[in-house]
C-alpha cells in the first residue's frame, strides 16, 4: 500500500508539474511577443522625434509637434518597460490608450503642417521629401494596434436567445411508442 501511495503521489506530481510548465511556456512567448513589439514601437517613436527635428524645425507648428514627439517617446520607452518586466495587460492597455491618442493627434498635425504650414506662404518651410516620414507613421500605427489589440481582453459574447425551440424531426416508423419533442411528448400506436 505504501508503494501505490508513493506511485500515486509520483504521478500526481508530474502531472501537476506539467500542467504548470505548460502554463509557463505559453506565457513565456506572449510576454516576449510583446516586448519585442514594445521595443519596436520606442524605436519608431524615436525614429519620429529624430525626423520631426529634422524636416519640420521651420515650421509654425514645430513646437508643438516636437513637445509631442517627445511626450510620444517617453511614453513608448514606459510601455516598454511595463512590458519587458511582465506588467499587467490593463496597464499596457491604459498606456497604450493613451499612446493610440497621442499617436493620432500627432499624425493629424503632421497631415495638418504638410497641408497647410509647409508652404513658405505659410510662414514656414518643410526640409525634403518627408514620404519616409507617412511610411514611419503608417509602421507606428501598426504596431500600436497590433499591442492594443494584443493586450485588450476579448468582449462576453452573450447567446441570442431563441424565439422559439425547433422540434427535432422524428422519423416514422411503424412501432409503437412514445415520442418526445420539442412541445412535449405524444403516444404512437402502430401504423
Amino acid at each position: 500500500m505504501t508503494n501505490f501511495k508513493q506511485t500515486t503521489l509520483a504521478l500526481a506530481l508530474s502531472v501537476f508539474g506539467l500542467v504548470g510548465g505548460a502554463q509557463t511556456v505559453q506565457a513565456g512567448p506572449v510576454s516576449y511577443h510583446l516586448d519585442d513589439l514594445a521595443l519596436q514601437l520606442q524605436r519608431q517613436s524615436q525614429q519620429l522625434y529624430w525626423e520631426f527635428r529634422n524636416h519640420y524645425s521651420h515650421t509654425p507648428s514645430y513646437r508643438h509637434l516636437i513637445s509631442d514627439a517627445s511626450e510620444m517617446y517617453q511614453l513608448s520607452a514606459h510601455v516598454h518597460e511595463v512590458a519587458h518586466h511582465g506588467g499587467s495587460p490593463a496597464h499596457l492597455q491604459a498606456d497604450l490608450q493613451k499612446l493610440d491618442r497621442l499617436f493620432h493627434h500627432v499624425e493629424d498635425l503632421v497631415r495638418d503642417i504638410e497641408r497647410n504650414h509647409g508652404h513658405p506662404w505659410h510662414g514656414g518651410h518643410i526640409h525634403g521629401d518627408t514620404r519616409h516620414v507617412r511610411r514611419i507613421l503608417a509602421s507606428m500605427e501598426d504596431t500600436l494596434h497590433h499591442m492594443l489589440h494584443d493586450v485588450t481582453p476579448a468582449p462576453m459574447v452573450r447567446p441570442v436567445p431563441r424565439a422559439q425551440a425547433v422540434p427535432p424531426l422524428v422519423p416514422r416508423s411503424s412501432r409503437s411508442g412514445v415520442i418526445f419533442n420539442g412541445r412535449g411528448f405524444s403516444v404512437q400506436i402502430g401504423r
